[in-house]
């Protein structure tokens, strides 16, 4: 499959008579997917004869023509480094990015980039490596436990940083969310959700409430919306994301800001964290929301999608 796909890629130039369909790039891969469905997963070269030979990491199709972009991503940072004052470079799109893209529809295994690394993988042709290189050194770094992928969506924030190569950033960023959106990885808050993010520094803590409002953009599992802007969440773990404590507990009276015209209302908090089999009129998801509020005039009930003040407040006597 890598020769087909060299061939294919260097020449630019279709082969139809040997394969099905129009000879493209998804044709040679679907062919060879349907013969062999090892070929996909399989590695991309032969584990090294001696120790001074190039090395792959991950060593799989995917995880070699991966490799293959972040060369083109570091050879179009060199080009637009030796540009003149005033010229411009467009963020190209490269035939390595269409075969990541072929062998991710055909379903080609990502799961090497989302394991968790105990060592740094010291070979000569790994993403790792040619993200330093690309980077210098600087930005944040692999650290133990970290997956490829942890690494890749931490030096794909920093890049969109730096001024001087945001403009070639958009395949590297494009690859980053694709492996994310086939990952498969389960999230723990659904769109909408109401959570409370770490927006401190390491040794210091600073949560605030918001709203999820995107999954895997940038390749970010959470982008939270707060009441100033809005925040990337890097991982889907307590310290990063989490659900708040409530302020009003069930039984509890409170008046609810409806916004349709009626202004406050009073009410009663049936449930928090419902789920859906509470009936109510409401058109989204209750899943995530932090209130079922019983409203005894209408009665009925309604979904309550944040603790708020200018939502939610105690029930004036």
């Amino acid at each position: 499959l890598r020769v087909c796909l060299e061939v294919l890629n260097s020449n630019g130039v279709y082969v139809s008579f040997l394969f099905d369909g129009n000879g493209t790039i998804e044709d040679v891969v679907n062919f060879h997917a349907s013969v062999n469905p090892l070929a996909l997963n399989g590695p991309a070269s032969p584990p090294p004869r001696a120790q001074h030979e190039i090395q792959i990491f991950p060593n799989t199709q995917l995880g070699y023509w991966v490799t293959r972009c972040l060369v083109n991503f570091q050879q179009e940072l060199v080009s637009r480094m030796q540009l003149e004052e005033g010229e411009v470079v467009r963020c190209q799109r490269y035939g390595e990015e269409s075969i990541v893209d072929a062998l991710l529809q055909a379903g080609a295994d990502v799961s090497a980039f989302f394991e968790p690394l105990i060592d740094y993988p010291y070979h000569t042709l790994s993403v790792l490596t040619l993200l330093e290189d690309i980077s210098g050194g600087y930005g944040p770094g692999f650290e133990t436990g970290m997956s490829l992928h942890e690494v890749m969506r931490a030096k794909l924030l920093w890049f969109k940083q730096q001024e001087h190569i945001l403009g070639c950033v958009c395949g590297f960023q494009g690859i980053v969310e694709s492996l994310a959106s086939k990952s498969n990885i389960k999230l723990r808050f659904n769109m909408g959700s109401w959570v409370e993010c770490n927006v401190g520094c390491q040794h210091h803590h600073e949560w605030m409430s918001g709203v999820v409002t995107g999954h895997w953009i940038d390749g970010q599992p959470y982008t939270v919306a707060l009441d100033e802007g809005s925040v990337y969440v890097p991982n889907d773990e307590d310290k990063f994301i989490r659900r708040p404590a409530l302020r009003f507990q069930v039984g509890d009276r409170v008046e609810c800001n409806l916004y349709k015209g009626d202004g406050w209302v009073p009410g009663m908090v049936a449930a928090q964290w419902p789920d859906d089999g509470i009936d109510t009129d409401e058109a989204f998801s209750a899943n995530g929301a932090p209130y079922a509020i019983l409203l005894p005039k209408e009665r009925q009930f309604m979904i309550l999608g944040v603790d708020q003040d200018s939502c939610i407040r105690a029930l004036s006597e």
